[in-house]
């Protein structure tokens, strides 16, 4: 029988992921932020330390040139 952390962990796999995009849609940024909030993730529109993962739609932005 899973365990009550097993059950967590596999309904909400990106627990503990901090996402941030640079140059997507905001139609698509808002999509893809409430399906990886249900998913555990949360995000931020700032790039911050704390951010884990960057999307990028476009490498000559700011946020991806701070990020390499």
């Amino acid at each position: 029988m899973a365990t009550e952390f097993e059950v967590s962990k596999s309904s909400q796999p990106l627990i503990g992921v901090m996402l941030c995009c640079t140059a997507i849609p905001q139609e698509i940024r808002n999509s893809m932020f409430k399906q990886a909030v249900q998913m555990g993730a949360k995000y931020t529109n700032d790039l911050t330390i704390e951010v884990t993962h960057l999307i990028v739609g476009d490498f000559n932005t700011p946020k991806y040139k701070a990020s390499i």
